[in-house]
């Protein structure tokens, strides 16, 4: 689980001073920062900053949280809080407060409770978590939004054509639909996964044509825009700016069931050299090996004249 830092916010007047007692108050008792929190919440319901740091403190405090009942409410308010301050935040703080890496932390955290209610056989509160996991993720899907992304795609201009395939900008529409560079390299990380999965007394994933193409797109989009980042980033300007994050993005693509893992890779060309660099990261291993697991997607581009040169997603879908 990801840790959520302090960092200084300078919006409207008090906020830089609201942050640093919310931190302080964390670093001493984190239930004392959510009583603050919602003290502040209560007098300005809709600054972003006490939503973060309620999100900060219930995550600390869920990660602790061995009883299933105690943590599913935990987990809710959190999805609740995130909604809220992804409202309310603007694209700078979403920035500074690394929001896409925060989510997929609570996204890990919100799949974890999704296997725990599975096999409680609580369908409802399953229901609940997606629906208020969705609800996030739709919120940025705004007209302004759509009009910056049209707006960018009438100035871009493709790259020429070789190892990778056109530049895009914006959120992709799930109809993109890129050449590999190795398809043969994707389903060897495959077969070579299924084979420990096999042995860790698992069913094997299956590659899912959507995902592939969600992974494919991604692999190619940090190949040509020259970034590494589960977020989705545009360069605008010799700037990298981020335009999307993980699982919206992965939706776009995929629609059939929960999406609930996202690993990239670069720098490496053999597949088995990619496999081994997630083997051994305790996070990128957990998803891999997710009983809850069922399908996936493999993508991997190439650009010379990237950082890295070699870019691999992997995407998995309960």
């Amino acid at each position: 689980m990801a840790i959520l830092f302090f960092l200084p916010w300078f919006g409207k007047p008090g906020s830089e001073k609201m942050s640093q007692r919310l931190e302080e108050k964390f670093n001493r008792n984190p239930e004392a920062c959510i009583e603050l929190a919602d003290k502040y919440i209560s007098k300005y319901p809709k600054d972003a900053i006490p939503y973060y740091y309620r999100i900060k403190s219930n995550l600390n405090l869920a990660e602790k949280e061995t009883r299933s009942r105690f943590r599913y409410k935990l987990i809710s308010s959190i999805l609740s809080d995130a909604y809220k301050f992804h409202r309310y935040a603007d694209a700078e703080l979403l920035t500074k407060m690394n929001w896409s890496e925060q989510m997929l932390a609570i996204d890990k955290l919100s799949n974890k409770m999704i296997n725990a209610l599975q096999a409680e056989h609580d369908s409802s509160r399953i229901t609940l978590i997606q629906t208020k996991l969705d609800r996030i993720y739709e919120r940025k899907k705004s007209g302004d939004e759509t009009e910056m992304q049209t707006n960018v795609l009438e100035e871009s201009k493709p790259l020429v054509q070789g190892f990778y395939n056109n530049q895009y900008f914006g959120m992709p529409t799930g109809l993109e639909n890129i050449t590999s560079f190795d398809p043969d390299g994707e389903a060897e990380v495959l077969r070579i996964l299924n084979i420990d999965r096999v042995k860790k007394g698992m069913e094997p994933l299956e590659m899912n044509e959507y995902l592939r193409r969600a992974a494919r797109y991604h692999a190619n989009d940090m190949a040509t825009q020259n970034y590494f980042d589960h977020a989705s980033y545009d360069s605008l300007g010799g700037k990298l700016v981020q335009i999307g994050t993980t699982f919206p993005r992965i939706r776009s693509f995929y629609h059939e069931s929960f999406v609930n893992s996202e690993n990239i890779a670069a720098g490496s060309r053999r597949p088995e050299d990619t496999y081994h660099q997630w083997y051994t990261s305790k996070g990128h291993y957990e998803n891999m090996f997710n009983p809850s697991s069922k399908k996936v997607g493999i993508g991997v581009a190439f650009n010379p004249n990237s950082s890295f040169g070699y870019y691999w997603v992997f995407c998995t879908a309960m």
